[in-house]
């Protein structure tokens, strides 16, 4: 990949096929919306969606009418959706004239484009710049794959743990563990991230291979999840009560 200019780098390809699935994803839902006559937004900003833009405008303690699963009122229900994503969603949305669904949907497109970088190099490492290619096509095209373009956290998420393995795959125990903390603030799931990172950092440990940051890197990647639960503990004033919503 060196010499060659920077619009024909991997990473651009794998952007631009990345966009260009989600760009014909978007332009069907928008058929079935206009089909079924309901606004494309709603349809993107809906389930998670409305949660995360609450607790963007409002914080955890000012979204309206919170409600367990079965419809019941329930304080304590925003607490089941993570802080990292509604942060940046706030931060994006504080820019002149752009609204906060938007801010959300710049957000996950972004990171999208993030994590589709990721896993070209992922698979560039493995097996050679068409793997990678095709590993950011078949992301972008899974089941599912509309939450990618949604007010929703999977590509948030994507992004961080693609960009944690690739620090584990190239010993970056930085890149890892800064990584792991933010997946930590962004879906309960990055429990088992945590787990493939320390694993991987013990064994580099073990053999000696940048002993001290594969070290710090055991100590530290948990701390988001742990630091998220932690907060919610003291916040509810117990560590479980809150998973109903």
């Amino acid at each position: 990949m060196r010499g060659l200019p920077w619009a024909q780098s991997g990473y651009v390809r794998a952007a631009g096929l990345f966009l260009a699935v989600r760009l014909f994803s978007v332009g069907v839902l928008a058929l079935m919306a206009v089909h079924s006559n309901r606004p494309l937004l709603d349809r993107l900003r809906s389930w998670d969606g409305w949660w995360y833009l609450q607790i963007a405008e409002h914080n955890y303690t000012g979204v309206s009418h919170p409600m367990d699963i079965s419809g019941h009122p329930f304080p304590d229900a925003p607490y089941g959706f993570f802080p990292l994503y509604p942060a940046f969603t706030e931060l994006v949305g504080q820019l002149p004239g752009i609204s906060l669904t938007a801010a959300g949907l710049i957000v996950s497109t972004v990171a999208g484009i993030a994590a589709a970088c990721g896993l070209y190099r992922i698979g560039r490492l493995v097996s050679g710049p068409r793997v990678g290619l095709l590993l950011a096509v078949l992301w972008a095209g899974a089941p599912m794959a509309i939450t990618e373009s949604m007010v929703m956290t999977e590509s948030l998420f994507t992004a961080l743990a693609v960009w944690a393995l690739v620090g584990v795959l190239e010993r970056k125990w930085f890149l890892a563990t800064g990584a792991t903390v933010f997946a930590g603030l962004t879906r309960s799931t990055a429990s088992v991230l945590i787990a493939v990172v320390v694993v991987a950092a013990v064994i580099d440990a073990w053999r000696g291979r940048r002993r001290w940051q594969a070290l710090a890197c055991v100590v530290v990647a948990p701390l988001g999840l742990l630091g998220y639960w932690g907060m919610v503990a003291v916040r509810t004033g117990s560590v479980t009560g809150w998973g109903g919503c």
